[in-house]
């Protein structure tokens, strides 16, 4: 008969996850942590970065929008930084952020460009 393992608590479990984590940190060497562990929910560590919009306000604060940029080369950027968003709710996005006048669009050979309004 196989012997059961004691029964863990939440606290006991976060923390053999943040150990864990951070060992996967030093063996990768990536420098940051991706996510960290609240309560029962994963949060990332940017949360003014949310969502599709949060990454592509963090890519025009790292300055990666100052050149025009197609909806291509924007969502493999955001997919770089783990943004995973499909190519529509990219363009969405961009379209919502060119509205409110943050970002700018050029038409280029019958595609549009994004780039950071001045």
């Amino acid at each position: 008969m196989a012997k059961q393992q004691p029964k863990r608590s939440p606290k006991m479990i976060t923390s053999l996850i943040r150990n864990l984590l951070d060992e996967l940190d030093s063996v990768t060497g990536s420098g940051s942590k991706p996510l960290i562990l609240k309560g029962n929910k994963t949060q990332s560590y940017a949360p003014q970065h949310s969502g599709v919009v949060g990454g592509i306000r963090l890519l025009h604060e790292e300055e990666f929008l100052s050149e025009p940029r197609t909806v291509a080369q924007i969502g493999q950027e955001l997919r770089k930084k783990g943004y995973i968003y499909r190519r529509e709710v990219v363009s969405m996005a961009l379209l919502r952020l060119v509205r409110r006048g943050i970002l700018t669009r050029l038409p280029e050979g019958g595609n549009w460009k994004y780039v950071a309004r001045k």
